[in-house]
């Protein structure tokens, strides 16, 4: 089956198969063994990582992660109920995430990107660019 999308975390790799499935190995405590909850993910697009977290966005906006709680591998309340996130993209230990409406949010250690500042959180016309 071919595959999607292929991240790496210092010691792990989580890859995105067609069918919208998640693969990983490697270091279970870098993300090398993913949780049953997103074993039996069926929509994921994209996966992002950081030094030892993996995150998957999803074809419904929604995020899902795993691997070190304190790299980003634990979703805020606040970010998992999202629903329009359009990319993701990690730091050494932080995931950032925009939304559709031109929003960035971020989870993850504060010291490497996973607090955004009011002056950004205010920011409302970021866009994703062409990767083609």
């Amino acid at each position: 089956m071919a595959t999607r999308s292929i991240a790496s975390t210092s010691t792990a790799f989580a890859a995105v198969r067609a069918d919208g499935s998640v693969v990983a190995w490697g270091n279970q405590n870098d993300g090398g063994r993913l949780p049953e909850e997103i074993s039996g993910l069926k929509d994921v697009v994209q996966v992002s990582s950081t030094k030892s977290a993996f995150a998957a966005r999803r074809a419904n906006g929604m995020v899902a992660v795993w691997g070190n709680p304190g790299a980003g591998g634990s979703l805020p309340e606040a970010v998992a109920g999202l629903d329009d996130v359009v990319e993701v993209v990690g730091s050494d230990s932080a995931f950032a995430a925009l939304r559709s409406n031109g929003t960035v949010v971020a989870w993850g250690n504060g010291d490497a990107g996973g607090y955004v500042p009011a002056n950004v959180a205010a920011i409302t016309d970021i866009a994703v660019g062409d990767r083609d």
